[in-house]
């Protein structure tokens, strides 16, 4: 970390993009306290302490085993929450929602809960995605607000993995049980969906994983206005 080229054959500058810290879960503190200070949250034993660095270190350690890499927005709520003392309350929450074709595309009907108001909204778009975006910032009330990115991944279906391996094994009765409870899981999401909010030059991620494609996409735009507000607050 002190000296870049050892790592950096092209400077990032050169192909217009910025230096960045990947985390996982062998993140050690110093990383995490060379991303503070990018990020403008200043400089360990100054800013804020050394306990404070080690709590938001294994707290990513912790997000990485269970999740990916954090987005950058990730990592500014948990830093906001241990380094600032910020709740990590949710400031929006989704309540109920209808979706609709119409001659002109599709209509979402939402009902998103900020704080403790109820607050009712309609979005209409050529694509769902499109219809989805519309409705939660016209709720919201924040017209500015554009998708930038979307992303869906579908996960991988363990039980298909697993009767590949087993098709063809010949098992007892107790081995056909546990065979069973693993392919008939229906807890696990099936898809994932990746988004990206641009408002007032700023950029907040959402993510959210499901067993229903068109509730992934809506959680995770709702996650990505959810930032927005108590990273803006």
């Amino acid at each position: 970390m002190k000296s870049q080229d050892t790592y950096f054959v092209v400077p990032p500058v050169l192909v217009g993009r910025t230096p960045s810290v990947l985390f996982g879960q062998t993140t050690i503190p110093e990383a995490v306290a060379s991303w503070l200070d990018i990020n403008g949250y200043g400089k360990v034993g100054v800013d804020y302490t050394l306990t404070q660095l080690l709590s938001l270190t294994n707290e990513i350690r912790s997000y990485c085993s269970e999740n990916n890499e954090p987005t950058e927005t990730t990592m500014k709520l948990l830093a906001e929450h241990l380094i600032k003392g910020k709740s990590v309350e949710r400031k929006i929450r989704l309540d109920n929602f209808e979706l609709f074709t119409t001659p002109n595309g599709v209509r979402l009907i939402v009902t998103l809960i900020e704080d403790d108001n109820i607050k009712k909204g309609v979005g209409n778009g050529y694509s769902i995605v499109d219809a989805i975006v519309t409705g939660v910032k016209h709720t919201l009330g924040i017209p500015e607000a554009t998708l930038k990115c979307c992303k869906i991944e579908e996960l991988r279906n363990d039980s298909q993995q697993v009767l590949g391996i087993f098709g063809d094994v010949s098992l007892n009765t107790e081995e056909n049980r546990i065979l069973q409870s693993l392919i008939e899981k229906k807890d696990k999401p099936q898809v994932k969906s990746y988004v990206e909010i641009t408002c007032n030059n700023k950029v907040f991620q959402g993510i959210n994983s499901s067993h229903n494609i068109l509730h992934s996409i809506l959680m995770a735009v709702v996650d990505a206005f959810d930032a927005m507000y108590r990273l803006n607050s």
